[in-house]
């Protein structure tokens, strides 16, 4: 993917709006080192680092698009070109990276790796090689001779000057995208609402969902021990490393049963056993024109209008499968607001003459914003919130690995549509942190 200076500004937009959102008191720092994502001077030195960073070394010049495309062998993604080895730790301080097994997937999401570029601009480390905007080689290149010897070249794209050649480019975005964040972000969530209650007087249909309890739970993973709660010959979406993948029921039927094959789930505790249905079975999505009782009408995006304002009922509980936490529906709507409504945008804004492709992006939209919330009964939620747990359980779903089924199913449904779709990240809420410790002073030597 290519990215323009707009479009840069615009991921700054996303950090800044999920920052104002989800921290108390925020207060971003601006001086020659610290960058603050809301001043005009400053975004430009954002701009300016991510143009930088896909430009060429040799030169210190950039063509004026940035790119996704990873460096460091790996280690470097995105934009920016988040060093994972270096900030890792200081990043998953923050749940909405934290939620991510492989933090590659979260910065490979380019609002993701804005926001992670405006905590590294805000470090103070307490060491100038690593201070800030220094962290980037593009503004402080740090080397070693092959004697070991540290050489150090200061400001090399002219990023800190403001003389560079990369600013040629940097102002060629709509200021205004900028201001009056909160006030926008509101204005956007009230025209999807207003959008998608439109739809709804157009169609009554609403999403239904069944609360789940502790015998149905216990219930479903009997069926799974004995391989049959799966239609085998039906096709199912799940998660495989940050990327929705196509698989058969019989092929879950038979990874579950090899997984369960050595636990005696009526013993099992019911915070076990919940543990156990969050892991081997609601990972699966059946793949087909209905979900939830709403049936895909006109170019297939309709469940996905439906569910960005139905799919959590404001007084109900959700159990988070990544959190192990409860939530009321009105809390995830709250918390999760931004990043939906911007993953809800994107995928609209992807949508062609494609019906089956226009599904599957309603599939992504499920699998990243539904999925991982279940709907649980009073007896559940207490029984999460009381954290009530059994000693002689610990370590039984460490010892089943993390098992998944490797066929690649779903050819006749999907009529050799073959497809592996990005998904983006979903919000979540923690402090910020301003001192990085020893990570970020080990950044020369990791680089």
């Amino acid at each position: 993917m290519e990215y323009t200076p707009q479009q840069l500004a615009e991921f700054l937009q996303f950090a800044v709006n999920y920052l104002k959102l989800n921290e108390e008191k925020i207060e971003f720092i601006s001086d020659d080192l610290h960058l603050d994502p809301t001043k005009d001077k400053d975004i430009q030195k954002y701009i300016a680092i991510a143009l930088a960073e896909h430009g060429e070394p040799q030169t210190a010049t950039s063509t004026g698009i940035s790119t996704n495309t990873p460096g460091d062998g790996g280690n470097s993604r995105g934009p920016w070109q988040i060093h994972i080895p270096t900030w890792e730790s200081t990043l998953r301080t923050y749940e909405v990276f934290d939620k991510y097994d492989d933090i590659k997937e979260a910065l490979d999401d380019p609002g993701l790796n804005a926001l992670a570029a405006v905590i590294i601009a805000q470090q103070k480390t307490g060491d100038e090689r690593t201070d800030g905007i220094n962290n980037w080689q593009t503004v402080m290149n740090k080397s070693k001779t092959e004697a070991g010897t540290e050489i150090i070249e200061d400001d090399p794209y002219g990023i800190k000057s403001g003389k560079g050649q990369v600013y040629e480019f940097t102002d060629k975005y709509e200021p205004q995208i900028m201001t009056d964040t909160l006030g926008q972000e509101q204005q956007e969530t009230e025209l999807i609402q207003d959008k998608v209650g439109s739809i709804q007087k157009e169609n009554a249909e609403r999403f239904k969902e069944d609360s789940m309890n502790m015998s149905l739970i216990k219930g479903k993973l009997l069926s799974a021990q004995e391989g049959n709660l799966f239609n085998p010959s039906e096709t199912f979406v799940h998660m495989v490393g940050g990327r929705m993948a196509q698989t058969s029921g019989s092929a879950i039927n038979k990874t579950i049963q090899n997984s369960l094959s050595n636990v005696d789930v009526s013993t099992l505790s019911n915070n076990m056993a919940l543990d156990l249905y969050s892991s081997l079975v609601n990972p699966y999505v059946p793949l087909n024109a209905e979900y939830g009782g709403l049936s895909a009408e006109g170019d297939t995006t309709n469940i996905m209008d439906k569910l960005q304002t139905q799919m959590f009922e404001d007084d109900a509980k959700y159990y988070d499968t990544k959190t192990k936490k409860i939530y009321s529906g009105s809390e995830i709507n709250k918390k999760d607001a931004l990043v939906r409504n911007a993953h809800y945008s994107r995928l609209k804004n992807s949508t062609s003459s494609d019906d089956l492709g226009n599904l599957m992006l309603t599939y992504q939209y499920i699998l990243r914003n539904k999925n991982p919330y279940v709907k649980v009964d009073d007896s559940i939620s207490l029984e999460v919130a009381n954290n009530k747990k059994e000693d002689n359980e610990e370590g039984v779903l460490t010892s089943m690995g993390n098992a998944m089924p490797d066929d690649n199913a779903g050819a006749n449904f999907l009529n050799n549509f073959e497809k592996v779709l990005r998904i983006n990240p979903q919000n979540g809420n923690k402090k910020v942190n301003n001192n990085v410790g020893n990570a970020s002073r080990d950044f020369m030597r990791d680089r």
